[in-house]
Formats: structure tokens, C-alpha cells, sequence
């Protein structure tokens, strides 16, 4: 799959196997010749903001939908160690789950194979989204883009089974969604319904 130096230097890219870029971190960044202190150093920094905009001057990015692998991220759990470690322990027992990792802002990322055309992604996606929703009982948000970029990240795999089932089952519906799980409930009526 395709690594780029940045998300804004995308002429500058290197072939990196999933592998590669989960398990073994290091081979990525000193291939870009990126510090490991940086990378700490970006994933320690409490300013979301200044973080975001240092993930998107500084760290190496991966297309994993080109290996046909999507990730779902498990956010607003950073400092709640307990409710971080009954996520995992969850999905360490789906047999779709490729992988958990950490990702560099500290919350979760979980990685499934899928095989589809492109227009069906966003259906298998919701699928898995809705499951993991019920399953994990937490807010995520809604992000079937198939050309999302993962930032390189020196966080725990705490999942690696790269004999992990492939999905393909979708569930079709006319019209996909748009679920922010920043927006509270009562946000959500109201752009749903209207001001009242």
C-alpha cells in the first residue's frame, strides 16, 4: 500500500505493507526519516487543535483501502483505561477483526479486510459501523471515505490476526447517513427537527 511522507506531500510515497506500517512503525519513520521522539512528542500534546494540524505537517499517512482494509476509530476514551481495555477485549474476539491498534491521539482504531466494488464500500462499511456501535455501546462517527488516509502511529497493537475473516456483507438503504459522535443527542434533534 502506499505511504505518503505527509498528507499534504502525497508526490512522495513508498510501497509499505500493512504489516510494516501496524506492527513494525519504525521501518516507516526512519524510511522518512522522521524522529520517534516526534512522533511521541505530537501524540503527548494535549492542544487538539495544534495535534491535528502537527499529524498533518509531520506524519507519514497510509491508503489502506488499497490493501482492502478500513478502519473504524473508537475516540473520546483517552483517559478512561477500563472502558479502553473492554473495547479491545471485545474485539479481539470477532473473528473480522484484523486489527487494534492506538492511534497517535490516544483513542482506538480497528482494522477489517472487506472485498466489494467501490460503490458498494459505503454499504459494507455502515454494516460493520452499526455492529460495532451495538457491540462496543460507544459513539463513533460515520466515515466511509475509501480514500481516508491513517496517520503512522507508535501506540499498542493490541490485535494483529492477519487471517482475519474478509466482510462483505452490506446492508443497503437509499440514503447513508451523516453521524458525528461529537454531536450530542440533543444537537442532533435539532438539526434533525429544528430549532423549537
Amino acid at each position: 500500500m502506499k505511504v505518503f511522507e505527509t498528507v499534504f506531500n502525497r508526490d512522495n510515497f513508498w510501497e509499505f505493507t500493512a504489516d510494516e506500517f501496524l506492527v513494525h512503525p519504525e521501518l516507516v519513520a526512519e524510511h522518512f526519516e522522521i524522529k520517534l521522539e516526534d512522533i511521541k512528542s505530537i501524540s503527548e500534546e494535549k492542544d487538539k487543535p495544534l495535534r491535528n494540524q502537527l499529524k498533518r505537517d509531520i506524519l507519514p499517512a497510509a491508503n489502506f483501502y488499497e490493501d482492502s482494509i478500513f478502519t473504524i476509530d473508537i475516540d473520546n476514551i483517552y483517559n478512561d483505561q477500563v472502558k479502553k481495555t473492554k473495547i479491545v477485549n471485545k474485539l479481539k474476539k470477532l473473528d473480522d477483526c484484523f486489527a487494534v491498534k492506538e492511534s497517535v491521539s490516544g483513542g482506538l482504531s480497528a482494522f477489517f479486510k472487506f472485498e466489494c466494488t467501490p460503490a458498494e464500500f459505503p454499504f459494507v462499511y455502515y454494516k460493520k459501523y452499526l455492529e460495532l456501535t451495538l457491540l462496543l455501546a460507544v459513539n463513533i462517527d460515520f466515515l466511509p471515505d475509501i480514500g481516508r488516509l491513517r496517520y503512522l502511529s507508535l501506540g499498542e497493537v493490541f490485535h494483529y490476526n492477519p487471517n482475519s475473516e474478509v466482510l462483505t456483507e452490506m446492508i443497503e438503504v437509499d440514503v447513508l447517513p451523516v453521524i458525528n459522535a461529537n454531536v450530542s443527542v440533543e444537537e442532533g434533534r435539532r438539526v434533525i427537527y429544528g430549532s423549537r
